[in-house]
């Protein structure tokens, strides 16, 4: 009588955890889609700062072409320590991207740098969220998704540290 018991007793706790299992399944519904590189972009190429911002930084080569078209133009960027906001206008006709972001001057270079920024530049780390988007853009980058970028800046220009994607 008792292994009869012991029995029915696992079964129903066993039984339990499949439909609590289902159960928790079920109301998570689908896999987010924040992602640490949702689209990453192989380069950014952006004019001489003034007055420590730059306006008009392109983004190319980025992934998510459906929602990217490959290609976005940022309206500008903080080129000393400090934070901003920013917009992507993206290749897509009607796809955008806001996000805010801090930037800190690179005190440490990455142990796992195969590359360092060029000879006179300075080395930034870029840091921040996406706040809002329009279109496919907006659909595949949600709010909250991280941002994050190692740039490189001199008189002339600012450049994304070579072999270093940026990412959103």
């Amino acid at each position: 009588m008792r292994s009869f018991t012991a029995k029915r007793a696992f079964a129903m706790a066993a039984g339990l955890a499949i439909i609590g299992s289902l159960a928790a399944v079920a109301l998570a519904g689908p896999a987010s889609a924040k992602s640490s590189n949702a689209v990453t972009c192989a380069h950014l190429n952006a004019p001489a700062p003034k007055q420590h911002v730059t306006k008009l930084a392109v983004l190319s080569g980025c992934t998510a072409p459906k929602a990217t078209g490959g290609l976005g133009r940022v309206n500008a960027l903080v080129t000393t320590p400090g934070s901003g906001n920013a917009t992507i206008k993206w290749n897509k006709a009607g796809s955008t991207t806001t996000f805010d972001y801090k930037l800190f001057a690179e005190t440490n270079p990455d142990e796992r740098e195969t590359q360092a920024c060029p000879a006179h530049t300075k080395e930034f780390v870029v840091v921040g969220q996406v706040t809002g988007g329009t279109g496919a853009a907006g659909r595949l980058l949600p709010i909250g998704q991280p941002v994050s970028a190692e740039v490189c800046v001199n008189a002339k220009r600012v450049i994304n540290e070579p072999g270093n994607r940026v990412k959103i």
